[in-house]
Order: C-alpha cells, then sequence, then structure tokens
C-alpha cells in the first residue's frame, strides 16, 4: 500500500470535521493508498467510513457491544475493509503513547496524482531523500551525516551531493533549509532505502547512469 501526505487545507472537508469534533488539527495527514486497508491494533481508536455520500461511525468492539455494521464486522474479525469504489474513504483517528495520530485510507482511483515521481529523479536526488527522512544532520563527528551513510559511503563527491541537493530545493522538494517538503516527503516515504542502496553499490553516477 503506498502513502502520500496532504495538508489540512487539502483534506476533504467531512475528514476536518471530525477530526475537529476530536479537537485535533494536524500540519499533513498521511493517506495510504489501496483497495483493502488494515486498520486496528489500537486501544483507543475511531474509525469512520465513508461511502461518497454518508459518514458512518465504526463502533468499537467489545463482548458487551458488537460492531454494529458489515464494515465494522469485517474489522472486528480481523479482515481487511475493501474500498469497493473511488469514493470510499476510512478515517482512523488512534493514540499511541498517549498521542492522537490519524490516517486516512483511500481508493487508488481516487488520487488523481500518481506516486511514480520519483523516476524522474536522479539517483543522488532519491539518496538524499531518503538521507533526510531517515538520518540526523549531523551525528558524532560526522557534521553531515546525512551525506557520510548514504554519499561519502558509495564514492559521491560533496559536489555531486550539494549540487543534486540544490536541484532538490528549486524542485520544491527541499525546503531552502534542507528539509523535506510535503512534496518531497511524499516521495522519500515511497523509496526503499535498501535498494537505493544496491543500485548505488552498483556503481550509478549522478545523473543515474552507469560508470
Amino acid at each position: 500500500m503506498s502513502i502520500v501526505y496532504i495538508s489540512w487545507k487539502d483534506a476533504p472537508g467531512w475528514v476536518k470535521e471530525k477530526l475537529e469534533e476530536h479537537v485535533l488539527r494536524f500540519k499533513s495527514i498521511p493517506v495510504e493508498i489501496g483497495t483493502e486497508p488494515s486498520v486496528g491494533g489500537y486501544d483507543m481508536c475511531n474509525l469512520y467510513f465513508y461511502n461518497g455520500v454518508d459518514v458512518v461511525e465504526l463502533k468499537g468492539a467489545t463482548k458487551q457491544a458488537p460492531w454494529e455494521t458489515p464494515v465494522a464486522n469485517a474489522i472486528a474479525a480481523g479482515r481487511k475493509i475493501k474500498l469497493e469504489r473511488p469514493e470510499c474513504m476510512v478515517l482512523q483517528i488512534y493514540y499511541f503513547m498517549g498521542k492522537p495520530f490519524c490516517r486516512l485510507f483511500v481508493h487508488p482511483e481516487a488520487v488523481a496524482k500518481g506516486l511514480e515521481e520519483h523516476k524522474n529523479l536522479t539517483i543522488v536526488q532519491q539518496a538524499i531523500l531518503i538521507a533526510t527522512r531517515a538520518y540526523k544532520s549531523s551525528y558524532g563527528s560526522e557534521k553531515d551525516f546525512r551525506y557520510y551513510e548514504l554519499g561519502k559511503s558509495y564514492g559521491i563527491t560533496p559536489q555531486d551531493w550539494h549540487r543534486e541537493k540544490q536541484v532538490l530545493v528549486a524542485g520544491g522538494y527541499l525546503s531552502a533549509r534542507g528539509s523535506l517538503t510535503l512534496k518531497g516527503k511524499n516521495v522519500a516515504v515511497n523509496l526503499n532505502e535498501q535498494e537505493l542502496r544496491k543500485e548505488l553499490k552498483g556503481g550509478r553516477n549522478a545523473t543515474g547512469s552507469e560508470k
């Protein structure tokens, strides 16, 4: 299941209404894309199913109060919900370590923008996005720990790394300070670090072609 992030202003109206009912407001909302979202695993959890017209709250399952709808019963039984139509969505509000979180599950056909944007990026640009997502900017004696992990270790020169980083800033993937923007986060979260390390080890250069 692919993941993207949307800003608060871009979230569906019914999603914002439900979050505000819980006195919650998030800067960005994770969206998981697929036809069979898997929810559960949290003791404190609220679920809402949207069929394109109405929003139905799925009541919590207990021995005294079983879940009341077919969709809810499927979740209670440990089965996945199936989003049969593009307009169907599920909103999950849950708490972990006392902190509130949310996830929105949507049908692939409902996502206007594809998730293939990373194919337009060079191997070094992908490495920078992954490093920004996964590692601190500095660690121990390494002042540029991200470059050390996914650049220097694979023979990428500092010049290539910083040049490609500026391309990402110009493209809106990184802020001027080098942090992930929403656009960059949506690409980075769907990149596989282990697969990228294999490609880097294979000797691809900053342009993405073989050495």
